[in-house]
């Protein structure tokens, strides 16, 4: 990608001279006048995303890595004293649970995921939710902690909301939005052309150039990490759309018009919850639930909220949207009423079941972990190489914003691109509208300065 910030022109390798100031008295191709307007918004889209980048992908490259870091950060709540596996029942763990806190509400119970960890219950307790950990080796309760306070309760509250709530959730979708934005501009700047040379520049191009000008060094660092960061940065940013307010929720409406639902999933079982009759055991549950359960490894139970609600029974892991089916049990005839999953699901749902792996690296295990950490530390390396450039390039006393470009007869094709990134992404269409009609008011403005003198 080239420079995010750079504010020169176009030079012979099609990518911005660093050492060159544009001649106001050249009259540049429609090509060039074109790249130089891509190069703008290339502009704009890094202004406004770099900031939330560098929290987004510090955060997002941490919290990758939860399982395998919770455990190491918090040994006293999540390490089982024993190795060798479960030794007692689910059952008699929340019977753990509600000795050590007679008052707590269980919500849900999940088995140890690995030998050596604990069970975890999610629990409600007078001074609110609670997430406690029980020994499965001794059923002992080793401890409990409010989860959001808790480290990566943090790290996730700055990913997703900046720790600013709805504004900050706002601001991050904004920021991702842009960021696509960013990517598709980006890769037209970098696409290298042979402008009557006998063949294509390598340097600068597939592989970063370590000797030269300050600047043309970072330019190459920019453009050519960002070249190989596109394909999982676009996967990255865009399955994180899923979990935003304006996009996530729109298309929530857009695959469920009218609300309907496909049957598998719009159907809500009940318990039959005859007079006198208890709750089956935990143990029943996870029996009935365990063949309709693809996958393999621990189980979640979530717990029944009154009488006709049923037990919900699905693998605790999420790597694998595949995995991701949901059996319903009757809370008093442990008998499977009804189970949902990627079979039932159309395919605008099983995007949406996807997105969440894919968005954490975890859907082929740490193989696209370690590719996740590395693309967050390539968006790091492209929103600082992209303000130290700007900062280092600008024109004293200036910002050094690019030049608008009215010279342009914008292609048609290219105002039905940006009209369609504007109803896809509707955080950039919104922004575009903001930043359109603010460069008018300062036309305007400027023109009323000009007539006054």
């Amino acid at each position: 990608m080239a420079s995010l910030f750079d504010t020169s022109d176009v030079a012979s390798d099609r990518l911005p001279s660093i050492d060159r100031e544009p001649s106001a008295t050249r009259h540049p191709s429609s090509r060039a006048r074109l790249y130089r307007l891509l190069w703008r918004w290339h502009f704009y889209a890094g202004l406004i995303t770099a900031p939330v980048f560098l929290v987004a992908a510090i955060t997002g490259g941490i919290y990758v890595f939860i399982e395998e870091l919770q455990p190491r950060m918090y040994p006293e709540l999540f390490c089982s004293s024993s190795t060798s596996g479960s030794h007692k029942s689910l059952d008699e763990l929340a019977a753990a649970v509600k000795k050590a806190h007679p008052e707590a509400q269980l919500n849900s119970a999940a088995e140890a995921k690995h030998p050596g960890l604990n069970a975890v219950f999610a629990v409600k307790l007078p001074i609110g939710p609670r997430t406690v950990f029980v020994d499965p080796a001794t059923g002992d309760v080793a401890g409990s902690y409010y989860e959001p306070d808790s480290f990566f309760g943090i790290v996730l509250g700055l990913h997703r909301r900046l720790l600013l709530g709805s504004v900050g959730r706002m601001v991050v979708e904004l920021a991702a939005s842009w960021g696509l934005v960013l990517l598709i501009t980006g890769i037209y700047l970098w696409w290298p052309q042979r402008l009557g040379r006998p063949r294509l520049p390598t340097q600068g191009v597939w592989y970063p150039r370590v000797r030269g000008s300050w600047l043309l060094i970072l330019r190459d660092w920019h453009s050519v990490v960002g070249f190989y960061a596109l394909g999982t940065a676009a996967f990255i940013l865009f399955t994180g759309l899923f979990f935003t307010q304006v996009f996530g929720n729109g298309y929530k409406r857009a695959t469920n018009l009218g609300g309907e639902l496909p049957a598998a999933f719009a159907f809500s079982p009940k318990s039959e919850a005859p007079a006198g009759r208890s709750r089956v055991s935990l143990a029943a549950v996870l029996d009935a639930a365990e063949p309709h359960l693809p996958g393999h490894g621990a189980r979640r139970i979530q717990f029944p909220s009154g009488p006709q609600d049923v037990f919900r029974v699905f693998r605790a892991s999420g790597s694998s949207p595949t995995w991701r089916t949901t059996v319903f049990v009757d809370a008093y005839t442990a008998r499977v009423v009804h189970s949902n999953g990627w079979d039932d699901a159309p395919l605008a749902h099983k995007v949406r079941m996807s997105a969440y792996p894919i968005h954490v690296g975890s859907i082929f295990g740490m193989t696209t972990k370690v590719l996740a950490l590395l693309t967050c530390a390539a968006l790091v390396l492209l929103a600082i190489t992209g303000v130290w450039m700007w900062w280092h390039k600008r024109p004293q006393g200036t910002w050094g914003f690019p030049p608008s470009n009215t010279e342009l007869a914008v292609p048609g094709r290219l105002i039905a691109v940006i009209c369609g990134l504007g109803i896809f992404l509707p955080a950039v269409g919104g922004s575009l509208l903001l930043i359109l009609l603010g460069e008018s008011i300062a036309s305007w403005w400027g023109g009323r300065r000009a007539i006054n003198r």
